[in-house]
């Protein structure tokens, strides 16, 4: 998923995709403004203390790699 700056686009597709036993990894813009990251952040933070077992993940430099069906 690509975050711009609409992050309540975010807030409403995290809504409907998040399911506790799937694997989400974000990508968040280097030119983005430090809130975005920071709100990312607190939302990615929700849903782990609602689901402490959930992978969420914020991609950060150097890209990590992330093949179908797991994240190495």
């Amino acid at each position: 998923m690509i975050l711009h700056t609409d992050l309540a686009i975010f807030e409403q597709q995290m809504r409907l995709l998040f399911r506790p036993n799937h694997a989400f990894a974000f990508c968040i813009d280097a030119k983005a403004p430090p809130e975005v990251s920071a709100t990312v952040q607190a939302i990615i933070d929700c849903y782990r203390a609602a689901w402490p077992g959930a992978q969420l993940m914020i991609a950060k430099d150097p890209p990590i790699d992330v093949y179908w069906g797991h994240i190495r």
